[in-house]
């Protein structure tokens, strides 16, 4: 099993540094977790694959019904959960790995990761998986002070696999209050490619500002499908009209 205490850890703080993330672009790194999440469910050929992100808000604990912008509390930060194939040994072992190709034939270049530490304080993670014939638990967190860190990795019994990667504590600068159908939205728009060729699991957001789960399933059909035309929806800034 890979110790997570190596190239990664010495190259970190650098290389986050070097990550330009605008402000506008502060859900980006949620973006990068989700399309994880998507590319883990279709590395376990699940048929039946969900994804549940959580939204995180200031004052959590009071569900918000006013629906101005003003009053939404700001988000701190998500957690993304998903029955994928998790973080097995392979999967471990590329993540501490820089510059890794481990998915380079589905256009990932392996630095992605990294962009989470350059808008938030840490990421942790808990992942059940399956190797061989045996079930694993394994929890790490990774922030730039410590690189990687392995917190345990322990046989377990469960009865499906299950990862959860939680973004934690925006930095005071990507502070923002979008409205849940604001990022539900937004979501889509950088996910549609899944969408349109009918490759996405199920898809649903928890939002501590509202009542409501939004299904970006039942959304894709409703703008897309039957109501508006997919021209008004953008891939990474490109107009698909």
């Amino acid at each position: 099993m890979s110790t997570g205490k190596g190239y990664i850890q010495t190259n970190i703080s650098n290389l986050v540094n070097l990550i330009k993330l605008r402000e506008a672009n502060y859900l980006f790194p949620l973006y990068e977790v989700i399309i994880n999440s998507i590319q883990s469910i279709h590395e376990a050929k699940r048929k039946n694959g969900k994804i549940e992100i959580y939204v995180r808000r200031a004052d959590s604990d009071q569900i918000n019904t006013d629906e101005s912008v003003d009053s939404i509390s700001k988000v701190l930060g998500f957690e993304v959960v998903d029955n994928g194939i998790g973080f097995n040994t392979k999967n471990f072992d590329s993540f501490n790995e820089l510059y890794t190709g481990h998915k380079i034939d589905l256009g990932c270049k392996g630095i992605g990761r990294f962009m989470s530490l350059a808008a938030f304080n840490k990421v942790q993670i808990d992942s059940c998986y399956i190797e061989g014939a045996k079930k694993f638990k394994r929890v790490f967190e990774f922030d730039v002070m410590n690189g990687v860190e392995p917190l345990s990795n322990q046989e377990q019994s469960f009865q499906d696999t299950r990862t959860s990667v939680k973004l934690v504590r925006y930095y005071d600068k990507y502070l923002k209050n979008p409205s849940p159908d604001t990022i539900a939205t937004k979501i889509l728009e950088h996910c549609l490619i899944y969408f349109i060729s009918n490759t996405q699991p199920q898809i649903l957001i928890y939002d501590d500002a509202s009542p409501e789960v939004i299904s970006l399933n039942e959304l894709f059909s409703q703008k897309i499908v039957t109501d508006e035309l997919i021209g008004e929806f953008e891939i990474e800034g490109k107009n698909l009209n």
